[in-house]
């Protein structure tokens, strides 16, 4: 009394194939997690959940693009500053006046004796 088990279609085995292959993550004992997807039509690429919260990169953060022997490397850009501060950064001092007045003579000048 052997089970009658039906051989797999082409059309289910091609899209397990599909959903293993566009999906495919694998851990390999180094600690190294890799997955595939294909690019978009602008060259844009998503990097997967799970490989986003091991890299620790949240909305908004950015990566660097090395290419080394053939490979892409993706690395984070960890900065000390955001980049509103790094912003602010550059535009500190660039305001100064030539005048050499101190702050209340600034103000006292522009909105008048209180």
């Amino acid at each position: 009394m052997g089970a009658n088990i039906a051989a797999p279609n082409a059309t289910a085995v091609s899209l397990v194939e599909r959903l293993v292959r566009d999906h495919a993550l694998n851990s390999y004992p180094a600690g190294i997690t890799t997955a595939q997807h294909a690019t978009h039509i602008q060259g844009q690429v998503t990097i997967p959940q799970n490989i986003r919260e091991l890299a620790g990169l949240k909305p908004y953060d950015e990566v660097e693009f090395e290419y080394r022997n053939k490979q892409i490397v993706v690395k984070p850009i960890k900065r000390t500053n955001t980049p509103a501060e790094e912003a602010i950064a550059l535009l500190r001092g660039s305001a100064t006046s030539k005048l050499d007045l101190s702050a209340d003579d600034w103000l006292e000048m522009t909105r008048g004796e209180r």
